[in-house]
């Protein structure tokens, strides 16, 4: 292929692209929804300072625990009417009911799992990233531990998520 062909083979890309920009929460004009299931109180407040500079307005709800959290995501009691999560963020070292355990729940029900999942965790145990992905995980980032990193993950995850990827909106059928 030769350059010029090249060129309006991307430029097309970029127009298919294009059409679909109107999916992305930016377009919808709200705050993207967030879920974060960790039970650590520290990393939860680093995550809901690092989500209050950045870029993307944004509501995040924690859960410390992993029944907490399927129960905001199937919406019981109290959580009866709240939205669903844009983005769900899963430590895998939950007490009660694992990381592992709550991230196969959201991939096999049909009105979860298109949600994204990134799991953060502590360890990067080869045998967990591989558990997690296995278990269709949208992306797995060992939790940095200095503040400062920390902080550029989130950033990134939201550039990413929220400004560069396109979402499904939830009124969309599947």
């Amino acid at each position: 292929m030769d350059r010029q062909t090249h060129r309006y083979v991307s430029f097309d890309v970029l127009i298919e692209a294009r059409k679909y920009m109107e999916k992305t929460l930016i377009a919808e004009g709200r705050p993207a929804e967030i879920l974060l299931v960790d039970d650590n109180r520290g990393d939860a407040l680093l995550a809901s300072h690092a989500f209050k500079e950045a870029k993307v307005a944004s509501n995040l709800t924690v859960a410390s625990t992993g029944e907490i959290a399927l129960a905001i995501l199937n919406q019981d009691g109290e959580y009866a009417g709240k939205r669903l999560p844009d983005l769900i963020m899963l430590d895998l070292g939950l007490p009660k009911m694992s990381g592992v355990e709550v991230l196969t729940q959201i991939k096999t029900d049909k009105r979860l799992q298109h949600i994204p999942v990134i799991v953060m965790s502590n360890s990067g145990a080869g045998h967990n990233i591989l558990k997690s992905y296995q278990l269709y995980a949208n992306a797995y980032v060992v939790k940095p531990v200095d503040l400062n990193k920390f902080r550029e993950a989130i950033g990134l995850i939201e550039k990413f998520f929220f400004m560069l990827a396109c979402v499904p909106a939830q009124e969309m059928d599947a």
